[in-house]
């Protein structure tokens, strides 16, 4: 029995709800927010899965960025470390050398 008292009670509750003029308005304001607006939920999930995915490539080329230019100190400063990347990058050789490229499988 209280369980169909309890059924009662809230279908008139419901009635009541919907019948009021505020929770209708309020329920159409908050389906335009969240479908129909311009800046609607869904894209402002989508700019937030962009600025993430932007924000790893920025790490990441900062990360490049510096590692290139400890690169570049190396080697302007030190010649063996130029002679090293020039012969592995460019496969320069000094005279009178003979050049074996190896290619893995």
């Amino acid at each position: 029995m209280s369980v169909l008292h309890f059924s009662i009670v809230n279908s008139l509750c419901m009635k009541k709800a919907l019948s009021n003029r505020y929770v209708i308005i309020a329920a159409i304001l908050l389906l335009w927010l969240v479908f129909f607006d311009r800046n609607n939920l869904i894209y402002q999930y989508r700019l937030n899965k962009e600025i993430k995915t932007l924000q790893k490539e920025q790490t990441f080329y900062l990360s490049e960025i510096e590692n290139l230019k400890a690169q570049k100190a190396a080697l302007s400063s030190d010649l063996d470390v130029l002679e090293k990347y020039a012969r592995e990058k460019y496969m320069m050789k000094e005279p009178g050398e003979d050049l074996y490229l190896l290619k893995e499988k």
